[in-house]
């Protein structure tokens, strides 16, 4: 059997487990779809999420992403195999195709031209080959696919967005669904937040300084009336129009600018104090994409099971290229830092304890009843949320 993943794809364990539990699938693969409650659902049934038609029944909708994929040793894989390869070699000129998109268009996820013409209307409505619907034939009819839930081999989307870099259960982190240009630094950023990046570890050795950053606030309407009338072509709104349109999206805009302000403020400390500074866990009200289509007006993307508000990408607020080159007036950290059953400390090393190691700062106005006699003072353990708990007037 045999195992491929893209290079941007970070193993958490290992796949034989998955293999042992789908014996009827000759080929198992990640997918694109982003709504996890639907995509667990194996039931049959003719509706579907965006690219989660993966259950018998479905008439529309299936897509295998061939990041991570498995082949079992059988003459029926390697007949598929080969066939992928021919179709591909047929490939000339500027054609947009892929390996990805020619695999779906060999299974018959997607319309064909050519030696592949009709494979869609052979695979869909999805047929089961497996007694529990977890395994569907493909449009040849004689091959079986295994879609692996979109919770086992996570997109960024999933494990970040979703999951806020939880594990779950997840044994593969695909580090699709990223935004921004150039994509790596905010992909090596996904994985320090995941702790999957063992040739950089995080040092455990230095004085460190975070931030609570700004909460929403009541979670605005998602439209405040009809769609506008489209702009540019049809591609999508005016920027007026859009703001009009998405309360949401509004109050999405003014906590990044108050994120933004924040992290200014906390560089500044962090660089005075000599800190490395641990970024915080931000909240936002909406994604990011490259599409309006994709967020307006719900601000999350068309299928994705996105809890609002959701834990935000670092890239979604700032440019992450540009963010890396403080690092050499102020170290940052991942807002997981802190968690000890995220970023383990090495051997030896003790993890952190968020009561006995941390000192909480606090502001208040000069107006509010104080907290003892001096302008800055330790409250006691019972109001505190730690044992270090310091109020600065301001």
């Amino acid at each position: 059997d045999v195992c491929m993943s893209d290079v941007d794809a970070a193993w958490i364990t290992p796949p034989y487990d998955l293999m042992r539990s789908v014996p009827e699938a000759d080929v198992l693969s990640g997918t694109d779809c982003l709504n996890v409650p639907w995509d667990l659902d194996r039931t049959p049934r003719s509706g579907s999420s965006k690219n989660c038609g993966h259950q018998p029944g479905a008439r529309t909708s299936a897509w295998f992403n061939t990041g991570v994929m498995m082949f079992r040793a059988r003459r029926r894989t390697i007949d598929m195999i080969v066939e992928w390869k021919q179709t591909m070699e047929l490939i000339h000129g500027e054609a947009q195709a892929d390996d990805q998109l020619t695999f779906n268009q060999l299974v018959g996820t997607v319309w064909a031209s050519g030696r592949l013409h009709g494979r869609a209307s052979k695979f869909y409505p999805l047929r089961a080959a497996s007694s529990d619907n977890r395994v569907i034939f493909d449009g040849n009819g004689s091959r079986t696919i295994h879609a692996i839930p979109a919770s086992v081999v996570c997109s960024a989307h999933v494990y970040h967005v979703q999951q806020a870099a939880v594990q779950k259960r997840c044994i593969v982190l695909h580090l699709t669904f990223v935004e921004g240009w150039p994509k790596n630094p905010a992909k090596f950023w996904r994985l320090r937040e995941a702790a999957l990046l063992p040739v950089s570890p995080e040092p455990f050795h230095a004085k460190y300084l975070s931030f609570t950053s700004p909460q929403p606030g009541a979670i605005p309407p998602e439209s405040a009336g009809p769609a506008p009338a489209r702009a540019h072509g049809g591609k999508g709104w005016t920027v007026s129009d859009s703001l009009r349109w998405s309360p949401r999206f509004v109050a999405h805009l003014e906590i990044v600018d108050r994120h933004i302000a924040a992290l200014r403020n906390a560089l500044g400390i962090a660089r005075v104090l000599g800190r490395q500074l641990v970024m915080p866990r931000m909240m936002c009200l909406c994604e990011r994409s490259e599409s309006p289509d994709a967020l307006l007006p719900k601000c999350t993307l068309t299928g994705a099971s996105t809890p609002i508000p959701h834990v935000c990408p670092l890239e979604s607020v700032y440019d992450v290229a540009r963010l890396d080159t403080l690092m050499r007036y102020v170290p940052l950290r991942p807002w997981t830092f802190l968690n000890k059953t995220i970023h383990k400390p090495p051997q030896g090393v003790k993890p952190f304890d968020l009561i006995g190691d941390v000192a909480t700062v606090r502001w208040r106005p000069l107006q509010a009843p104080a907290v003892g006699s001096a302008a800055s003072s330790v409250t006691p353990a019972s109001q505190a949320d730690s044992p270090k708990h310091v109020w600065l007037d301001l």
